[in-house]
């Protein structure tokens, strides 16, 4: 009888629900200890997608990945008052955010959550939608995986990734796109977040991977372009 229960408890967790690791990425619950933000009354800046995603995804532990818009952007709007994060479900924080910021569409891409301009999944011109064939990995660090991720973007680029982890990790696409590969990384690395943010007009957005331990790995220091 004890080792059914404890089957039970292992399988479905506590006794009136699944098991966190069974509940699909949006109906995750945000972590009621998270940080407090956004703070309302806030004016919502073009830095406010960006940073609220990075904290629904500390407070969710799902996998996410970003892409940063460079379109124009529409200041007045303030985060309206009484908005919380926690007890909110991904679905719910992620549906705030592009409220906030309407550049920004999420959607579910396999295990995770990924939020882009609105105009960059059908582009054909998009960097995360270029081809990629053959990109195969074996017992690589972050940084390692970071610098071929964003020579995908730019063969030639230079540089080099900061605050890496020593962890080693596999990852294998035969086929598929940039967005792919870095989807990829996040799963096989299993509690990431990765960004991709421009670095100015007429060079490739750099990427960043970010661990929800708080530890961060980009190429090359922002602002300053991947030498070509």
């Amino acid at each position: 009888m004890w080792s059914l229960w404890l089957t039970l408890l292992i399988v479905f967790g506590p006794v009136g629900g699944l098991a966190v690791s069974q509940v699909p990425p949006p109906d995750r619950m945000l972590d009621a200890h998270g940080p407090a933000y956004p703070s309302p009354g806030e004016e919502v800046t073009p830095d406010t997608a960006r940073f609220l995603v990075g904290t629904i995804f500390r407070m969710s532990g799902v996998l996410f990945g970003f892409e940063e818009s460079t379109g124009p952007f529409v200041p007045g709007r303030r985060i309206p008052e009484g908005v919380e994060l926690h007890g909110r479900t991904v679905r719910e924080a992620c549906d705030l955010l592009v409220r906030m910021d309407p550049r920004y569409e999420w959607r579910q891409v396999g295990q995770v959550i990924v939020i882009r301009p609105r105009g960059a999944w059908e582009d054909p011109t998009n960097v995360l939608n270029k081809s990629v064939v053959g990109f195969h990995q074996h017992d690589a660090d972050l940084p390692t995986l970071l610098v071929s991720a964003q020579r995908l973007l730019s063969p030639s680029a230079a540089g080099g990734p900061i605050l890496a982890r020593e962890e080693k990790f596999s990852v294998s696409v035969a086929r598929g796109s940039v967005l792919d590969v870095l989807n990829a990384i996040a799963l096989s690395h299993g509690s990431l977040m990765w960004q991709v943010r421009p670095r100015g007009s007429g060079h490739t957005p750099g990427i960043w991977l970010m661990p929800r331990d708080g530890k961060s790995v980009m190429f090359g220091p922002i602002g300053r372009a991947a030498q070509q």
